[in-house]
């Protein structure tokens, strides 16, 4: 059986979505839509893929049975919400949005039209991280007193400025929005039991 699935945004974080969904077996990337069209139609060509600029033709496009969102954060449950009345699967780059509000609104939608909503956390899965979790469970490191967390990197507003979408308040909040909520899940002993 193969899934098709629909990228959402055309910027750097979708082009790493279609190679990961190129790895997997029995999926195909049916369609992509975002507001660059040069990166779309590249992408497209890439990744044999249907290029769309219009959102609402997008979600149209058939066989596709799911889409993964890498747009601006606050445009994730919109986008969201608006596949799941399309009867789509949702997979959606962290934050699931940037207001509490907005992603309640996308979890209903989602539990509504009958739909499996997911927030990628990638970093989950990678080799040391597991290996951590591990030794957490296991006790075989003790209980953690303190944690200590950090983003130690930078990304400047021309990075974001090049996706195409604007940078204001309604798709982006702060850098903790932006940038960093990947981090912070890496950091996962806090959640385990050292919090």
């Amino acid at each position: 059986m193969t899934t098709h699935i629909g990228l959402i945004g055309g910027g750097n974080i979708t082009n790493t979505h279609a190679r990961a969904a190129r790895a997997i077996a029995g999926v195909e990337i049916a369609a992509i839509y975002g507001t660059n069209a040069d990166k779309v139609t590249a992408l497209c060509r890439e990744y044999g893929a249907t290029p769309y600029h219009d959102f609402d033709a997008f979600l149209g496009h058939r066989p596709m049975e799911l889409v993964a969102i890498g747009s601006p954060a606050g445009l994730h449950a919109s986008q969201g919400i608006a596949a799941a009345r399309r009867g789509l699967h949702v997979l959606t780059e962290k934050p699931i949005d940037i207001t509490t509000e907005r992603a309640d609104a996308l979890i209903e939608a989602a539990q509504r039209a009958g739909v499996k909503l997911g927030v990628m956390f990638q970093d989950r899965l990678k080799p040391g991280i597991r290996r951590l979790k591990q030794s957490l469970d296991t006790g075989m490191i003790g209980k953690p007193l303190f944690i200590d967390a950090r983003v130690k990197w930078y990304r400047h507003g021309k990075q974001h400025l090049a996706t195409g979408f604007p940078q204001n308040s309604r798709t982006h909040r702060s850098p903790l929005d932006r940038r960093s909520s990947d981090r912070i899940d890496s950091d996962l002993p806090v959640r385990w039991g050292g919090g």
